[in-house]
């Protein structure tokens, strides 16, 4: 089997992909992420790994990714609420209550740098939609 080399630009800050390889009559998709260390970014690294982890298990397949701007910027705005949740559920993991988690959101921002996307933290956090 020959080896394919995938050459990213440098201005590239991660991507996920997927890439299909046939073995048989099965065919299995390999799904990894690739992170440019050299680019700067103000979200934290554990962010940028739990957005692109959620592109690769709430996301089922790459096509329709460049078809729109819209559609990439629906993509990436989910990828962003569900790398939230992936980091709210390990970070409040020994918190239950709403209230509490909605008291620390703060930190929680601070910590992983979500400054820009706070709406979408308190949109997750909010104690009373999440009460009803």
């Amino acid at each position: 089997m020959s080896r394919k080399y995938y050459r990213f630009k440098p201005y590239y800050n991660y991507s996920s992909f997927w890439h299909s390889i046939r073995s048989g009559r099965r065919e299995y998709t390999k799904k990894a992420i690739i992170i440019n260390n050299n680019y700067q970014s103000n979200f934290s690294y554990e962010f940028r790994i739990a957005h692109e982890l959620a592109h690769l298990l709430c996301t089922t397949s790459s096509e329709n990714y460049n078809l729109s701007l819209l559609t990439k910027n629906d993509i990436e705005k989910q990828a962003n609420i569900d790398g939230i949740q992936l980091l709210i559920n390990f970070y409040f993991s020994e918190i239950a209550s709403g209230k509490l988690r909605w008291n620390y959101r703060f930190q929680f921002i601070s910590t992983f740098g979500l400054g820009p996307l706070t709406h979408l933290v308190e949109k997750i956090l909010n104690p009373i939609k999440n009460s009803v």
